[in-house]
């Protein structure tokens, strides 16, 4: 099509200055980021956010001006274990490059092949948080201290499992007061209302009596 041969000029004027018939044929990653960034963007506007700092501010300011064949595994992983960062944050990173040259590979610009960057290591143990899990007693004292809607937003939370994402994206409208179900269909992040985080958390969830008096408590109030 018309866009795919112009994407791929767009992909040749960014290459290195060099005339090898090696850089003809290669992107930079520079120019896979821009590819990426308008054609593979994830849905969600927080995850569009995570995935567009960690390409501007990390990967494209050290690596954008190579092409692909010059970010080698030994030579990033050197680079992850100098930033003063978190091992999530530095996993993350290496994430973000992993999907780069997926995309690279899914549209020929390399040879399909193990993703280099499947070779990167990072080291360091994955954050470990630590549940916290109320007794009966310890949640009673929280009832009795909170009043709607952070009452029956903790009550949710508890007694269902509820990201607070999933919570306040919730409707009157997700509730079904005869059939007693609550349908988890959207999210709100960072007052951005939108899809669920995975298909998997969009659900339809069974309330027994006692959840659907507090959630009839609320809705008589509002």
């Amino acid at each position: 099509t018309r866009r795919s041969s112009d994407l791929v000029e767009a992909l040749l004027l960014k290459l290195n200055e060099d005339n090898t018939p090696q850089a003809l044929a290669e992107p930079t990653l520079g120019a896979v980021i821009d590819v990426y960034l308008r054609e593979e963007m994830p849905e969600r506007p927080k995850s569009q956010q995570n995935y567009r700092l960690l390409m501007e501010r990390h990967i494209r300011s050290n690596w954008g001006e190579k092409v692909l064949s010059d970010v080698q595994p030994y030579g990033v992983e050197i680079w992850l274990r100098a930033l003063q960062y978190s091992p999530e944050t530095k996993r993350h990173i290496k994430s973000m490059l992993y999907r780069l040259f997926e995309l690279a590979m899914k549209r020929s610009w390399i040879e399909v092949q193990r993703n280099p960057m499947s070779l990167v290591h990072v080291k360091g143990r994955k954050r470990v948080v630590e549940k916290v899990v109320l007794t009966p007693d310890q949640m009673q004292i929280v009832r009795e201290n909170l009043k709607d809607p952070y009452l029956l937003m903790t009550e949710l939370a508890c007694y269902l499992g509820l990201r607070i994402c999933a919570l306040l994206g919730l409707k009157w409208e997700d509730y079904d007061a005869v059939a007693k179900t609550l349908w988890i269909q959207r999210s709100a992040v960072d007052g951005v209302v939108g899809g669920v985080k995975s298909e998997a958390s969009r659900d339809v969830i069974p309330l027994s009596d006692n959840l659907a008096v507090l959630l009839n408590r609320w809705q008589k109030n509002a």
